[in-house]
């Protein structure tokens, strides 16, 4: 193949490109298929796994397994079931889990680091299953928005400044 240019090479492809595509989308609903069956914690534990900062990879865990307690709760165990849900409906259910969240008294931080664990791990689950998954839900969140204010605080003057190296 070193040898041969460009238009030899695409007058002559090894396999044609439907069959390429037709090879392609037969793997994939295999894939896809096999997902089915899978656990929601068992694909938290895949999401989990490829986290590498150990922090951020304990509180997506928590997160996450909170959130799939509350599925559970609704009687959502596999993926094949989370994926048989409308949009909406995956939408309101998060939305009622965040709810819960900061009713039991999280605060808006963590309430909001669990909304975006969820997003992150939908995400993650429509990369892996594209045919399950084919929405990533807008979870609407206004009450749990954190409005930040910069702080102005007045400056030392010079002779405060000096006082205070005086004193160390």
């Amino acid at each position: 193949y070193h040898n041969l240019t460009m238009i030899e090479l695409v007058s002559k492809p090894a396999d044609s490109l439907t069959v390429v595509q037709t090879k392609k989308a037969h793997e994939e609903a295999q894939i896809n298929r096999q997902a089915l069956i899978l656990t929601v914690d068992q694909s938290i534990d895949s999401y989990i796994n490829q986290i590498d900062n150990a922090h951020t990879a304990r509180a997506k865990y928590v997160d996450l397994n909170q959130f799939s307690d509350f599925l559970f709760q609704n009687k959502i165990n596999t993926l094949g079931q989370l994926a048989s849900l409308s949009n909406f409906r995956i939408e309101k259910y998060c939305q009622i889990f965040l709810e819960n969240r900061f009713r039991l008294g999280n605060s808006i931080a963590t309430v909001q680091r669990k909304k975006s664990s969820i997003i992150n791990f939908v995400t993650y689950l429509q990369f892996c299953f594209n045919q399950l998954f084919t929405y990533v839900p807008l979870i609407k969140g206004d009450q749990f928005m954190i409005t930040r204010s910069k702080g102005v605080t007045e400056s030392l003057t010079y002779e405060e400044w000096f006082k205070l190296k005086e004193q160390l």
